[in-house]
């Protein structure tokens, strides 16, 4: 899903970063979004919306939780 399709709305004035790799230069804007993800709950959290890469969860989100990947059942299992 997409932040747009979510009823997100951005705002004109977010800042605005640029990111690249191999397929160029992409800008972002930077907006600050309540998240809940299984365990893990942050409020007022960054969230950089743009590019065409499609949708990613960073370690700045996950940092302090254990985890696995169950990549035959495509899902992740939190445990302390």
């Amino acid at each position: 899903a997409t932040v747009h399709s979510l009823g997100v709305d951005i705002p004109s004035d977010a800042p605005v970063e640029y990111g690249g790799g191999i397929g160029g230069v992409t800008s972002f804007r930077i907006i600050e979004m309540d998240l809940r993800f299984g365990p893990i709950s942050k409020q007022n959290f960054p969230v950089r919306v743009g590019g065409s890469c499609g949708n990613a969860i960073g370690q700045d989100f996950l940092a302090g939780y254990r985890f696995t990947i169950d990549q035959d059942k495509q899902m992740m299992r939190f445990f302390h």
